[in-house]
């Protein structure tokens, strides 16, 4: 007997892994290379390798380069997601990387943010960004130095951002290291650096009652206000660390 299927574009969803860049309608990139000079084949579908999805990765970064390319398609997927039935997603984006290529670090993710506050504002869905490894996107080269990085512009932005490792030996780094170098370069309290590891804990698949463990050992360690451990000492481990060969 078959059972009829109900239409699960009603059924509120979370949308919590999906890449921005691979979210843009076909005939939108064919519009946007077409102003960008770039020829968009047709096509589309399951690609025949990775050498594929590479080469098609590469063509979407060459149509993106003005500011109304990124607002276009940061808006667009909004509107895609609330007509699917996502009332939340978790959307990421290489805005360092984009910033880097254009020479204009701050213009790719200041558009996206444009993008989802118009798209928000008109469709039922709610979008957070961005999950951050900040010694790692200077290591590959997204931002040129530690200081540029955007993570306070993600933060003032209202955006949900976890600090994390990527590829922790390779580079010479920890999660307290990173939280340091964050500390370093930011001049963040004790109260931003707890509210950056909760965002963490809260964006965790860990069971109801490990999040809530977690967060009441975060508020703890804030609310002690005992000696720290000597600054000139993790410093000084830190960047043996990163002296590593590999």
């Amino acid at each position: 007997m078959l059972r009829s299927m109900r239409d699960l574009s009603l059924l509120p969803k979370a949308h919590l892994h999906v890449h921005l860049e691979s979210t843009i309608r076909r005939e939108a990139l064919r519009v946007i290379g077409d102003r960008n000079g770039v020829t968009v084949p047709d096509g589309g579908g399951a690609f025949g390798g990775f050498g594929q999805f590479a080469a098609h990765n590469e063509l979407v970064r060459n149509c993106l380069r003005r500011p109304e390319d990124f607002t276009r398609i940061a808006a667009e997927f909004c509107a895609d997601e609330a007509a699917d039935g996502t009332r939340y997603a978790e959307v990421t984006f290489t805005a360092a990387a984009h910033g880097e290529r254009l020479g204009q670090i701050e213009m790719p993710l200041e558009a996206v943010l444009a993008g989802l506050a118009e798209g928000q504002a008109r469709h039922d869905v709610e979008c957070q960004v961005i999950l951050v490894c900040p010694s790692s996107n200077v290591a590959l080269g997204f931002v040129p130095t530690f200081n540029a990085h955007p993570l306070p512009r993600l933060r003032d932005a209202g955006l949900a951002v976890t600090v994390n490792t990527d590829i922790p030996v390779v580079i010479g780094t920890s999660p307290a290291t990173e939280y340091t170098r964050v500390t370093d370069a930011f001049g963040y309290d004790d109260a931003v650096l707890a509210d950056l590891a909760q965002a963490a804990i809260d964006a965790s698949f860990a069971p109801a009652a490990t999040r809530k463990r977690l967060r009441e050992r975060t508020d703890a360690w804030l609310a002690a206000k005992g000696p720290q451990p000597p600054v000139a000492f993790q410093r000084s481990r830190n960047a043996n660390s990163a002296s590593r060969p590999w």
